[in-house]
């Protein structure tokens, strides 16, 4: 208890600078804390998001099952892809109708379309966000994008945008707080020293009288 009784009676003794600094000192603290909770938040949100890609790819009514397939292969080579399911047209009609069984409006008027309206299409999804931006990258070339008839790819480009940026200002922010803080923390702390120094000029002036050293005074 001997050695916080000094602290003590020194805090009391100036409480308006010492409150303040420990205001600014609790602060910086929970800036930090907050900074780290967005840095995880951040990081399980991207994981979670990448663990719900779905990629779906629908191709143009000319294009070949076979050279679908053949893309199929492609991307189950590609690393960070987990799986890619293929739907032909005659699935995803029947898949429709399954879905639209009480629906006998919809029913009728798809039997009356001369062809099946429903593309191939190949769903993709992927390991982690870096293997999806690969993957945007793959679906863009020339060689695939000629075959695409529509894609759903391009929202979840613009939420990882969106995404990046607010993390990225949010991590900036909080640092820049900190700065601040441990700035404004450090010159609290010598203006009290300066303050210390100067109400007790007397007794340091007596202490030198008396011989006291310089290591003592300190």
């Amino acid at each position: 208890m001997n050695m916080f009784k000094p602290a003590v009676q020194h805090f009391f003794r100036n409480p308006v600078i010492s409150s303040a600094l420990v205001g600014i000192m609790v602060i910086t603290v929970l800036w930090a804390n907050a900074l780290l909770g967005i840095q995880v938040i951040t990081k399980n949100a991207f994981a979670l998001l990448a663990h719900k890609l779905d990629v779906a790819v629908y191709f143009k009514s000319t294009v070949r099952e076979e050279r679908i397939l053949a893309l199929k292969d492609d991307f189950e080579k590609m690393q960070g892809i987990t799986t890619v399911k293929y739907t032909s047209t005659s699935e995803a009609l029947q898949n429709f109708r399954d879905h639209n069984v009480k629906n006998d409006a919809m029913l009728d008027v798809l039997e009356g379309l001369p062809d099946n309206p429903f593309p191939a299409s190949l769903s993709i999804k992927t390991a982690t966000l870096a293997d999806y931006q690969a993957l945007l990258l793959r679906l863009q070339a020339p060689s695939v994008s000629d075959l695409i008839d529509e894609h759903d790819f391009t929202d979840y480009e613009t939420i990882i945008t969106r995404m990046r940026s607010l993390s990225s200002t949010a991590e900036k922010g909080g640092l820049g707080a900190i700065v601040v803080f441990a700035i404004l923390s450090l010159l609290i702390v010598v203006n009290s020293v300066r303050m210390a120094i100067v109400g007790r000029a007397e007794e340091l002036k007596v202490m030198r009288l008396v011989g006291a050293s310089n290591m003592t005074i300190r």
